[in-house]
């Protein structure tokens, strides 16, 4: 999963957790054996929304996704965590 999009109004309203928690629904009813994203780490900072449209780890680890390594970061950009929901 790589991007979440929330209209400016319905942010901070739960609705990118329910939009995930829908994804994690289908996926199971569908028979994927897991699911995986790269969410965006906050560590309890303040991020402009622009940077969060793939969510935010402590979204994902509520949802029950471990991490699971750390991407290769390309050029200025910074590590992003890969974490993974085994549905099995």
């Amino acid at each position: 999963m790589v991007c979440f999009v929330v209209g400016r109004r319905a942010r901070r309203s739960g609705l990118a957790r329910a939009l995930l928690d829908g994804a994690i629904t289908y996926a199971r009813k569908h028979g994927a054996p897991a699911l995986e994203a790269y969410p965006t780490p906050t560590e309890g900072a303040r991020h402009p929304a622009a940077s969060l449209y793939r969510g935010t780890l402590s979204m994902f680890q509520a949802a029950g996704f471990k991490v699971v390594g750390w991407s290769t970061p390309q050029a200025n950009a910074a590590p992003r965590p890969i974490v993974r929901l085994e549905l099995d």
